[in-house]
């Protein structure tokens, strides 16, 4: 009836308290076919922290402080991190493109000559359908001795037998690829002949004997007297009807299709 009211007054407090702040470093950051990822938080604020949440594009992968992540699939990856402390406040950090797994090169080598008759030299080109990246370097060796860079590429082939032509392949991601191709050496015959006469009075036959080697055995002879007479035979007897300096001279292939 008089008017008056009557207040309550009380004292309270609001406590605000400092939010973290998310932070993380990646260890590695690019990888070729897949990559473990390793994540270093170094979040600050917020007393003390309780929660890690690890996202890969969108999509929680691990909540622990320092995680590792595999990833198999090629492609290019968001990463993202919440922290939360002990009282509820959180904190958000996303890195877009962060990581990439990029594809290997799988070379191919294709070769003018895979066999030949040493020395013999064949250029080497190296291949790589379908690769998404270009190459930044190809390094080839044939018998683990280096042999250049390059394609195409010169190679100089000059010891027998199988030998095992090798590319590695870098590309602009640091990517790399190696292909393998075998090269073989072939041995050429040697030509080497012996005449029953060397000084004799015309009209004469002379016998002719065949002593090359190698070729794996020979198979042909060509032979040219000087004297307007050849043969095939691997023991010709051949006449020489004028007096004269003649030059003979012997071509030889062997079972392996080399000549000399």
């Amino acid at each position: 009836t008089t008017g008056c009211k009557v207040f309550q007054i009380s004292d309270s407090t609001i406590d605000i308290f400092e939010a973290p702040t998310a932070y993380f470093s990646i260890m590695d950051t690019l990888g070729c076919d897949s990559l473990a990822v390793q994540l270093i938080q170094q979040s600050t604020g917020g007393v003390p922290l309780t929660q890690w949440n690890w996202y890969v594009d969108g999509v929680l992968a691990d909540s622990g402080s320092n995680p590792g992540i595999h990833l198999d699939q090629l492609g290019v990856y968001d990463l993202s991190l919440i922290v939360s402390d002990v009282r509820g406040c959180r904190d958000t950090l996303e890195r877009l493109s962060a990581v990439k797994v990029a594809s290997s090169p799988t070379p191919q080598i294709t070769t003018g000559d895979s066999v030949g008759c040493i020395p013999f030299s064949t250029q080497a080109v190296v291949l790589v359908p379908g690769h998404p990246s270009p190459l930044l370097e190809s390094q080839w060796t044939l018998d683990s001795n280096q042999t250049g860079q390059g394609s195409p590429h010169t190679i100089d082939v000059a010891m027998p037998g199988m030998q095992d032509l090798v590319v590695q392949v870098t590309d602009v991601n640091g990517c790399v690829g190696t292909a393998k191709k075998s090269i073989e050496g072939l041995v050429p015959p040697h030509p080497d002949f012996a005449a029953d006469l060397r000084f004799a009075c015309a009209p004469v036959s002379i016998q002719f004997t065949d002593f090359s080697t190698g070729g794996n055995g020979i198979a042909t002879w060509s032979w040219d007297f000087g004297n307007g007479i050849s043969s095939q035979d691997s023991q010709p007897l051949i006449p020489y009807l004028q007096d004269g300096v003649f030059d003979v001279m012997l071509k030889v292939t062997g079972e392996n299709g080399c000549s000399d």
